[in-house]
């Protein structure tokens, strides 16, 4: 093979892996994160608060950079303001199965990644059933 060779199949390789798709799994978001996910309450589990009220607590890989904030959406609706915290609190909400999601987003409210949903049920005691008596 002669250089004029080498360099055209050396050019041709380059364009050709310029083109190609990244590899499985070694695609990074743009936004450097690889994850923003809610690890309580567990995905798919229920949860028992008779007044509606719990905690809410979340992950995100790597650490927030700055000018970013953290926003949780209850069944797509924000909940409060974005924070730095990834600890949410939420108040009155109503017995049943709800979609949590964590957002990240910036000082202009621009979404800058998405996690994926996780999915609880609310267990709140029903007037339907009374409580048992107290028997000392």
């Amino acid at each position: 093979m002669n250089a004029k060779t080498i360099i055209r199949c050396a050019a041709a390789l380059a364009a050709a892996l310029l083109m190609a798709p990244p590899l499985a799994g070694t695609d990074q978001p743009k936004s450097g994160y690889s994850s923003a996910r809610i690890i309580s309450p567990p995905d798919g589990e229920g949860l028992r608060a008779n007044s509606g009220n719990f905690e809410v607590r979340a992950q995100i890989e790597p650490d927030l950079r700055q000018g970013h904030r953290l926003r949780l959406l209850l069944n797509d609706n924000p909940q409060g303001a974005a924070q730095a915290s990834s600890t949410f609190q939420l108040t009155g909400v109503e017995r049943g199965e709800h979609q949590l999601r964590l957002q990240i987003v910036d000082d202009d409210g621009g979404l800058v990644f998405a996690g994926e949903p996780s999915t609880f049920h609310l267990l709140r005691h029903s007037k339907l059933h009374p409580r048992p008596a107290f028997n000392p």
